[in-house]
């Protein structure tokens, strides 16, 4: 699988790491999936 990098500021990347248990990796891929459905769909 290709991988990418993605910046984020300092206060969310804090946040972020107070929730180890939570994979970022699959919340962007989701994130990026759904919005690209959104923008194909609208263009329907």
């Amino acid at each position: 699988m290709p991988n990418i990098t993605l910046s984020v500021p300092p206060d969310l990347y804090r946040r972020m790491k107070k929730h180890p248990e939570i994979k970022w990796s699959e919340v962007v891929r989701k994130a990026i999936a759904e919005y690209l459905a959104k923008i194909e769909a609208e263009k329907l």
